[in-house]
């Protein structure tokens, strides 16, 4: 079986946000995603991965339960 090349794999992923729900859209507004042949390092040790496991998704950011509406600049 041939290889999925970068560009059909970033289609694929392109075509599936599409497809989300609104709803799910528009909680994405903000999310800059990604794709990657590998995680680095820092996002492997971040994740605890084992060698050989793989990382389908990782999310780097404040929790949207974390957040405030206040902005540093609007203070």
């Amino acid at each position: 079986m041939p290889r999925m090349t970068r560009r059909d794999f970033q289609g694929v992923v392109r075509r599936a946000l599409e497809e989300l729900p609104p709803v799910f859209q528009d909680a994405l507004e903000n999310i800059d995603i990604q794709v990657r042949w590998a995680p680095s390092l820092y996002e492997r040790r971040r994740s605890r991965l084992r060698p050989g496991q793989d990382l389908y998704g990782l999310y780097l950011g404040i929790p949207i339960t974390k957040r405030t509406t206040a902005t540093p600049w609007s203070r």
